[in-house]
């Protein structure tokens, strides 16, 4: 025991080391904090607003026929949506009467609301 009680102070130096060893080690930086505009996904520091592997949340994936464009999976160029549609998800809405997506993406109205002129309006009354 008294071995023991000797030893102790040795061992909470070499702890001590080896806690310090980590807190610098490369990469350990990313794993904890990210530039700004950045997020920390699966260890590593990636920009929410464009990647397609991490498009507006960590682990949520673009398909192969889009894009990650401002947090949103968006159509390439090439399937761009036509006749006053924006891509929504891969799916191409109007964002003037589409009430999951009214004025802009993501924008859900209120139950029984509707979506009108790209503004969300409660249902007439009667």
């Amino acid at each position: 025991m008294t071995s023991l009680l000797k030893r102790t102070p040795l061992l909470l130096f070499a702890l001590a080391l080896m806690l310090a060893a980590a807190a610098v080690t490369p990469g350990a930086q990313a794993q904890s904090s990210c530039p700004a505009g950045r997020a920390v996904c699966g260890g590593q520091c990636v920009d929410l607003s464009a990647d397609a592997r991490n498009c507006g949340a960590c682990g949520e994936r673009c398909d192969s026929s889009s894009q990650c464009l401002y947090g949103t999976c968006q159509p390439t160029a090439q399937q761009a949506c036509r006749g006053g549609t924006t891509s929504c998800n891969g799916e191409c809405v109007s964002l003037f009467n589409d009430p999951f997506n009214c004025g802009q993406c993501g924008n859900r109205c209120q139950a029984n609301w509707n979506c009108v002129g790209g503004a969300c309006r409660p249902p007439p009354t009667r």
